[in-house]
């Protein structure tokens, strides 16, 4: 089988990535194999010796044996599935585990590069692919090309004349199955790739139902999905076709080539005392599980060209996962809170425009700062580079001396706080979504945060106050609640740094006034970072920084 090299290039690829181990596995199902070797032996005494030649004493032997070989081989099963279920659904978990990690840990530009739903698919289908594949394409493949070559002996051994002729049928089905193969491969890498584009686009769709409805735009909207579909549609049918083709002309030559031949040749054998009644018949069943183990392998040939495109997308993220650094939780290793940004320039992927060009700046430990302009002139992505989400730039930005893009991202995120324009509200309650940056908060210190951020008084109106499920993103909460909440749960970090990237924005200005005049009374040691085009936000601040497009300060 020429996919046999391709195939155990990506199991080396995935043990290098997991602790899998299939010893026992494979151990038990080729102790299984050997088990289902013995009946057509027992068969061809039954027929031969009981039968035609009526030594009944041998009955009670081959009776005993088929009962001893029954009850192996349900001990054998039996472990056997334990052992494949233990270590599949932890081969599953290892690989998602270790996916989601990385995503999770990984820069901004990760989830710029990939879609969201691209990302989802990843994690979710095609890992359980990957897994089919060891089982299959690996564990299986094995136990059927040894069974395959053992069961090519014993016809040998049997009657090499018989064998010899029957083989010359053989290499039908795989010839039959190669350009199928082919064909499958190219309209599923067609198809996954219209699918995955399909889910983005209905993901967002979806998101922005609102914005559909407010635009009236549904009918565009509903066109774009039934084009969509039946682009789909063309390259799923197409794939079908080929694969039902496969088994269909599998299903041909397991009747006309391998049934029908074997049964005329064997009886002519018969007819000329060449060999026995017995004899034929054991030979039949070797030869079955001979072609069933052709017939197998070809069938995993189709699935195997059908799914590595997805087996290849799982091996690009455990890849890149590899090489991602270690992540490590650290606090307060900084010698002090001073950020310096030096020669600083930045432009986002696959862009040619420089965001921020030749940027320096100085803020102190303690600093009230801030950083004023238009939008558009790169001031909410300064503080996403402070934040360290991305780390593709030019120049350099020192934390207490050291280049944050040689710190840990969770020593880095542990001593900043930024509440940010697109703040993300979980559909859990008020409290847990506060939790979220300190598990260890105090009900007293969720109630005092949310004091200062004025939005304690609105939460003890709702029917179950703390404990009220706010939807998903907060959606039951107004643009300014949310906001309120997002400076709560920033307050109760308690980070040494502080960012506020227009997270007032949703705030009228008496509300924006009180928040301000309480976090002036906390963040008395802190340093604070307020990102605005609004100069009423920053009355209380010691230092005002004007950005323009030219990066000029």
């Amino acid at each position: 089988m020429r996919g046999f090299k391709e195939r155990f290039e990506i199991f080396n690829l995935i043990k290098s990535n997991t602790k899998l181990k299939l010893n026992q596995i494979i151990i038990m199902k080729l102790l299984l194999m050997i088990v289902t070797l013995i009946p057509p032996m027992l068969y061809k005494i039954l027929i031969d010796d009981v039968i035609v030649k009526q030594k009944l004493s041998y009955l009670k032997i081959v009776v005993i044996l088929y009962i001893a070989l029954f009850l192996i081989e349900s001990l054998i099963l039996y472990y056997k599935t334990y052992k494949e279920n233990l270590v599949y659904n932890k081969l599953s978990y290892d690989i998602k585990t270790t996916l989601f990690k990385f995503c999770i840990y990984e820069k901004n530009d990760f989830t710029e590069r990939f879609e969201n739903a691209d990302i989802k698919n990843r994690l979710d289908n095609d890992v359980e692919s990957m897994v089919n594949f060891v089982q299959i394409q690996i564990v299986e493949c094995i136990i059927e090309v040894v069974q395959l070559l053992i069961s090519a002996a014993l016809l040998i051994s049997i009657n090499y004349k018989l064998a010899f002729i029957s083989f010359l049928v053989v290499p039908t089905s795989f010839i039959i199955s190669k350009k199928i193969k082919n064909n499958i491969s190219k309209e599923t890498k067609e198809y996954q790739k219209k699918f995955y584009s399909y889910e983005n686009w209905l993901q967002k769709t979806l998101l922005g139902w609102k914005e559909v409805k407010a635009l009236n735009i549904e009918d565009d909207v509903c066109n774009d999905f039934t084009k969509r579909w039946n682009g789909l549609k063309s390259h799923y049918v197409k794939k079908t076709v080929n694969t039902d083709l496969g088994y269909i002309l599998s299903s041909f030559n397991n009747f006309f080539v391998k049934k029908l031949s074997i049964y005329c040749i064997g009886g002519v054998f018969v007819y000329y005392s060449l060999t026995t009644i017995g004899q034929v018949l054991m030979f039949i069943k070797y030869f079955q599980l001979l072609f069933n183990s052709i017939e197998t392998i070809n069938g995993y040939d189709i699935k195997f060209s059908s799914e590595k495109i997805l087996i290849y997308r799982v091996l690009e993220f455990l890849k890149l996962a590899k090489n991602s650094k270690e992540q490590t939780i650290s606090k307060n290793t900084f010698e002090n809170m001073n950020i310096k940004i030096e020669n600083l320039y930045f432009k986002y992927p696959n862009s040619s425009n420089f965001v921020l060009k030749n940027l320096k700046l100085l803020i102190k430990e303690g600093e009230k700062i801030a950083i004023l302009g238009e939008s558009g002139c790169g001031k909410s992505t300064l503080a996403k580079l402070i934040l360290g989400l991305y780390d593709d730039y030019e120049g350099n930005i020192y934390i207490g001396g050291k280049d944050i893009r040689e710190v840990k991202d969770t020593e880095l995120y542990s001593n900043i706080s930024a509440i940010m324009q697109d703040t993300m509200l979980f559909n859990i309650s008020i409290k847990e979504n506060l939790r979220i940056a300190s598990s260890e908060a105090t009900e007293s210190q969720i109630v005092e945060a949310c004091k200062i951020a004025d939005i304690h008084d609105f939460i003890v109106t709702l029917p179950q106050g703390y404990d009220t499920v706010i939807g998903k993103n907060g959606t039951k909460l107004s643009g300014g609640q949310r906001q309120k909440i997002a400076i709560a749960r920033a307050l109760i970090k308690d980070a040494p740094i502080l960012i506020f990237d227009e997270s007032t924005s949703a705030l009228d200005r008496e509300a924006e006034r009180t928040i301000i005049n309480e976090l002036n009374k906390i963040s008395k040691n802190k340093t604070v970072i307020i990102i605005s085009h609004r100069e009423s936000t920053i009355e209380y601040c010691k230092r005002i920084v004007k950005l323009n497009e030219l990066n000029e300060l």
